[in-house]
């Protein structure tokens, strides 16, 4: 019989292959060009490769979330600084997010994919060392009431997401 932790593992690091792989599917041309408006007001459009820099940093994100989370943390996802309504928190992550994939403009799509490999392995560490009960627990301060360790370390959904996005602009600038 497995852990939690370890059937965890098998299915992030699964999913996180099945993300590698699409974003690697994505013709070289089309990974620089602008596909999508930022959501930060004024901000530059974001390319296929801005978007994996906003997933690479993402993962870092979980990382530092679960390292809190162990810690016993009260606010380990740090909503509380980010604004006291969701629209200032909506403004300040859209703010942030941006700032985040200017800064990682001048990296290569492969140097992102394989920094992508590594948090993921960051993230697979910090899982096993946790217990089925702590991965049961709930997550302290996250807009979702219910919302288990296991839910928020252990699935690449936002990662997903992006891709979902990517992949449907994509298909609407060949249309």
């Amino acid at each position: 019989m497995t852990s939690g932790a370890e059937d965890l593992a098998i299915r992030l690091r699964a999913q996180m292959a099945a993300v590698e792989e699409s974003f690697r599917e994505i013709q070289a041309l089309d990974r620089q060009r602008p596909i999508t408006a930022s959501q930060h007001p004024g901000g530059s459009p974001w390319s296929a490769t801005d978007h994996l820099s906003h997933v690479v940093e993402s993962e870092w994100g979980f990382v530092a979330i679960g390292q809190r989370l162990v810690v016993s943390d009260p606010d380990p996802v740090r909503l509380s600084s980010r604004g006291n309504t969701p629209e200032a928190r909506t403004a300040f992550v859209n703010s942030e997010n941006q700032a985040q994939v200017e800064s990682r403009r001048g990296q290569s799509f492969e140097e992102l994919l394989d920094e992508l490999r590594n948090v993921c392995e960051q993230r697979i560490q910090l899982i096993f060392g946790l217990s089925d009960d702590q991965l049961a627990q709930s997550v302290p301060g996250s807009q979702q009431a219910d919302l288990q360790w296991a839910a928020l370390l252990g699935n690449t959904r936002h990662a997903a997401a992006h891709l979902v996005i990517v992949q449907s602009a994509l298909a609407k600038t060949q249309a």
